[in-house]
């Protein structure tokens, strides 16, 4: 032991801390995963595919794309897209993304189609610029299938997927599902889920838009629920999102399907200045229609009820059946409603509940059946931003109300853009310019441009009497057009 300790006392002192730094700075490097790049659209499993990089990462390694894959499609010819452990593929470098197809030949469905990812062991995968479309199963989850796993997904769309069974664009069973800044749009699937699918999981969605998912009639059955978003035993929770034109299953012999944008059973809802319109329930030909076009929330309770922030749900239909119309167009639901800030309901049917918990008693933000509440929103379209979103329009009653708040959760809406513009907050996703400027600015410009016409037809009058004088008839006729001209724009103007 003495020889040991005379050893480490003959130690330069420089040396240990050159070798301590240098522990600090590589380990961290080390852990930190590797970086692997596809450089091919192929699907064969070589060297370059994006196959061959998901099969040969580690955990914690990053999965990117050559600059010339930008736009590009990878169709898959092997079946769907796993992970052997957490992995990021992040396609944020490539300006136009990148698109991963289970559509192997662009012919669209087919039985030798498949779902684009389906993760099973628990891997937490992110991933950033994704395409995720041409799915297509003839059983349950028609573009991602995540079970028991985790999945985050940044500025993605998952789009123009199918399912035989239910969750057209995710089956999500016992996982995670995280978005942010998503569209999930145009999937269908004929079970429940037009769009997603979830099942003893959890989802939350901040900033997305879920748009057109639809459910195929059942042939000689009800109508599957969920046209938008299918729960069962999942909360579900929605930060300035949009959830527009999506429809339940229409039922052929028996009633149509429930919740046209939202379907939630036994589980907690909590929507935080969303705009949920224009989704529809199933129809009939011969039953009932479906209920809560919006909406529809059954087994609540405690901590299984609505929580609405500052939403906008109107404009929303329930089905139309033979035999009878659905109800509750807006919400349909036998769960307690919490309610904080303003909340705009187009039509309060079967959203009240009982005398003692009355959750929308008709108002200036809320409509009934008689006189339902027209929020004034435009279409659905691109007003900036990542996802398309529906602005309120001039007079709509979702515009800076008095009781609103002066303050948010959030600086900015759904685009991203600044969340209070006048003063007090909008109701909804999307906070709206101020019109009031736009239109004086509006009115200025078309001002000066009266003005300068003006000038200008003045001044070829006086040029035209000048030369009706000289007699020069032809800049006489060449002068003449033009008063005639100028007077046309000033009227268009």
């Amino acid at each position: 032991m003495k020889n040991v300790k005379s050893y480490y006392t003959k130690l330069n002192p420089s040396w240990v801390t050159l070798f301590l730094s240098l522990c600090l700075t590589i380990l961290p490097a080390l852990s930190d995963g590797a970086t692997l790049t596809v450089t091919k659209t192929a699907d064969d499993g070589t060297v370059g595919t994006l196959r061959k990089a998901i099969a040969d990462s580690m955990a914690g390694d990053i999965i990117e794309f050559d600059a010339d894959l930008d736009g590009a499609t990878i169709p898959l010819q092997l079946g769907p897209l796993g992970a052997p452990g957490n992995l990021t593929i992040d396609a944020s470098a490539l300006p136009g993304g990148i698109t991963i197809s289970g559509d192997k030949t662009g012919d669209g469905p087919t039985l030798d189609d498949s779902a684009v990812f389906e993760f099973t062991n628990g891997a937490e995968v992110t991933m950033k610029s994704l395409t995720i479309s041409g799915g297509n199963s003839s059983v349950n989850g028609g573009g991602i299938i995540l079970r028991s796993s985790t999945v985050i997904m940044e500025d993605c769309t998952v789009a123009h997927n199918r399912a035989g069974g239910s969750g057209g664009g995710f089956l999500n069973s016992g996982g995670t599902l995280i978005l942010k800044r998503c569209t999930v749009a145009h999937n269908q699937s004929v079970g429940g889920g037009g769009g997603i699918f979830n099942n003893q999981a959890t989802a939350t969605l901040e900033q997305c838009t879920i748009a057109h998912n639809s459910i195929s009639e059942n042939s000689g059955g009800v109508g599957a629920n969920g046209g938008g978003i299918f729960c069962a035993n999942s909360p579900l929770t929605m930060e300035q999102c949009t959830v527009a034109h999506n429809s339940a299953g229409d039922g052929s012999g028996f009633d149509g399907g429930d919740g046209g944008g939202i379907y939630i059973s036994g589980s907690a809802l909590t929507l935080t200045q969303c705009t949920i319109a224009l989704n529809r329930a199933g129809n009939s030909d011969s039953d009932s229609g479906g209920d809560g076009g919006g909406i529809f929330a059954v087994g609540g309770g405690g901590s299984k009820d609505i929580f609405l922030n500052d939403c906008i749900v109107a404009g929303n239909l329930a089905g139309l059946g033979n035999t009878s119309d659905g109800n509750g167009p807006d919400i349909n639901r036998d769960n307690l409603v919490t309610q904080t800030g303003i909340n705009l309901i187009g039509d309060n049917t079967l959203a009240t509940g009982a005398a003692s918990t009355v959750a929308f008693p008709a108002g200036e933000f809320v409509g009934t059946s008689a006189s339902p509440l027209d929020a004034l929103l435009g279409s659905l379209a691109d007003n900036g931003g990542p996802t398309e979103t529906m602005l309120p329009l001039r007079g709509s009653p979702a515009l800076n109300p008095d009781l609103a708040a002066d303050t948010s959760t959030f600086p900015t809406d759904q685009r991203g853009f600044a969340r209070i513009v006048l003063e007090l907050l909008d109701i909804g996703a999307v906070e709206a310019p101020d019109y009031a400027a736009i239109d004086a600015a509006a009115a200025a410009a078309r001002a000066a441009r009266r003005s300068a016409l003006s000038k200008k037809l003045q001044k070829i009058k006086r040029k035209f009497k000048s030369a009706k004088r000289r007699k020069q008839d032809r800049k006489v006729k060449r002068f003449n057009r033009l008063i005639k001209k100028l007077k046309r724009q000033l009227r268009n103007t």
